[in-house]
């Protein structure tokens, strides 16, 4: 970059130097108190268009890498579907995964084509299942009821044993269509019981979608809680691990307050558990904060009735 001197500059003369060629700024400072030098201020800065920026070889790498991630962020536009292959339905859906003893409901979109069930997540970009009508061999349903409402979930066996728990927006909807394109490609499954698929579901008395206030780590985090075998855990979307898990017999007291949260949550309910240890409180919100409540005072009480 070559200095210029042009002092009828205007503006539009500065932004389109900016955008086009780039300015370079030097700036070489001391601050002294009397008479004395304490702080001295050495800067060096290129202010231009991206574009630029790589003419002259710098912020190359991180273009090339936010370009790509913009491109995977893009999810749907970017599925990739094999020649041939054609959408037939596509919903808002969400599949049961399981990692290491923690199990959790992931959101995605999903997508039943002429010859598979997609479910992708858009933001990060990943295929949840990629599951072939030919790999099926079974298929079933039963109902779970989270908050108080009934919410039926299919569940797909495939060719390895593996079951696939699959949730959809329009559940009759989307079983009528995958009914019909497994006869279309001559699939021949057999129905499972759902007292049978019962047994494979987790021993979940309460679950549902909650924010969780990480303190001093970014804010209300989005994520599942879970009331299982004595213990609430909170599944972090955000980490894709768990980072909240209570034994409810060392819960002190479970209240719903109304607080007002900065951000677009605005005024609304508070879940607050407070652990005994310190009284440290762990906050929530969600639609069902108070069934929340209500379903964790009853394991509180039922966990100390039972313990030792």
């Amino acid at each position: 970059m070559e200095p210029v001197i042009d002092t009828k500059a205007g503006m539009g003369d500065l932004l389109e130097r900016l955008l086009d060629r780039g300015v370079f700024v030097k700036l070489d400072l001391i601050i002294s108190v009397a008479g004395i030098p304490l702080i001295g201020l050495s800067l060096h800065a290129a202010l231009a268009s991206i574009e630029t920026m790589n003419t002259y070889g710098m912020f190359g790498d991180w273009d090339k890498s936010s370009r790509a991630q913009a491109l995977l962020d893009q999810g749907p536009a970017q599925l990739s579907l094999a020649d041939g292959e054609n959408t037939v339905i596509e919903q808002f859906a969400m599949v049961r995964t399981q990692e290491g003893i923690i199990s959790a409901w992931r959101p995605g979109r999903s997508y039943l084509t002429n010859s598979r069930l997609l479910l992708v997540r858009n933001s990060p970009n990943e295929v949840l299942v990629d599951l072939a009508f030919q790999d099926v061999v079974a298929i079933g349903s039963f109902d779970i009821v989270e908050a108080g409402v009934t919410i039926e979930v299919l569940c797909l066996a495939d060719v390895s044993g593996a079951l696939v728990l699959v949730r959809t927006s329009e559940p009759e909807i989307f079983r009528t269509v995958l009914d019909d394109l497994l006869r279309r490609a001559s699939v021949q499954v057999t129905q499972i019981d759902s007292a049978d698929l019962h047994a494979a579901f987790p021993d979940v008395s309460a679950e549902s979608q909650l924010w969780h206030e990480s303190n001093g780590e970014g804010g209300w985090r989005p994520g599942w809680g879970t009331i299982s075998n004595g213990f609430f855990s909170f599944w972090s979307d955000f980490e894709r691990r768990r980072i909240v898990e209570v034994d409810m017999t060392e819960l002190e007291d479970v209240t719903v307050e109304r607080r007002f949260l900065s951000g677009p949550l605005g005024e609304c309910d508070v879940l607050c558990l407070v652990h005994r240890e310190g009284h440290r409180e762990l906050a929530f919100v969600g639609k069902d904060v108070h069934q929340w409540a209500s379903s964790i005072r009853a394991a509180m009480s039922s966990e100390g009735s039972t313990s030792p």
